[in-house]
């Protein structure tokens, strides 16, 4: 499965081979992600806008023909702004949902065919903050990591690097500008300047340069 995305996990590309392991994610997802605002639940969204944002983009992609696994709803008569888990399947690169960013609980598992297939289209974006590599070979699945196009790429694991303040984290494309964390972060809060004075030559008294100009110097030049 290949991603390239903002930290979490949106947009799953399967190969064919393994995609029936994936079979059981709604079941997963009912029975594991709970919401609330207690701890180790599933959090409400921030703002009424963006929730409207994942409605329209979930419905677009069901009227294209995405099949809802479990969520697709905002969850009535609560007291946030939640919007159920979502898993959608049968989905393809031409749908907003797997363009553009979500920023909402929504999960979508597109088959492909190949690795080569995979890796095309996660690189086929506008955006390249994080980006996930999952495979049981793990010298294979770090190869196929070199070639997705992500300031992050991780390997069978999600979100953890962030945590690593001695490795840099930024993004790629339009997915920010500059680094933080490591060595570059801290150059980022930095601000170079140059400092320059004058050596001139043990036998010159100034800088040839210097004003006022005569005819020797315009000779020697």
């Amino acid at each position: 499965a290949i991603d390239p995305v903002l930290k979490q996990l949106r947009r799953c590309r399967v190969s064919g081979g393994i995609a029936h392991a994936f079979n059981g994610s709604r079941q997963q997802a009912d029975e594991f992600i709970k919401l609330g605002f207690k701890l180790g639940f599933g959090g409400a969204m921030t703002f009424p806008r963006q929730v409207d944002v994942v409605e329209r983009l979930v419905e677009d992609a069901k009227r294209a023909g995405a099949e809802v696994l479990t969520g697709g709803h905002r969850v009535a008569n609560s007291s946030g702004l939640f919007y159920a888990p979502t898993i959608l399947v049968n989905v393809n690169h031409s749908m907003s949902i797997m363009r553009d960013e979500v920023f909402g609980p929504v999960v979508c598992i597109q088959r492909v065919q190949t690795e080569e297939e995979a890796l095309e289209l996660a690189n086929d974006s506008h955006i390249g903050l994080y980006g996930y590599v999952f495979g049981g070979n793990v010298a294979h699945a770090r190869a196929v990591a070199r070639n997705l196009i992500a300031g992050t790429v991780m390997v069978n694991d999600t979100l953890a690097c962030y945590a690593f303040a001695e490795i840099p984290f930024g993004g790629l494309k339009q997915s920010g500008v500059g680094q933080l964390h490591g060595a570059e972060g801290l150059w980022a809060m930095c601000q170079q300047v140059t400092v320059n004075s004058p050596r001139p030559l043990p036998m010159l008294r100034r800088e040839l340069w210097w004003f006022p100009y005569g005819r020797k110097l315009g000779e020697f030049f």
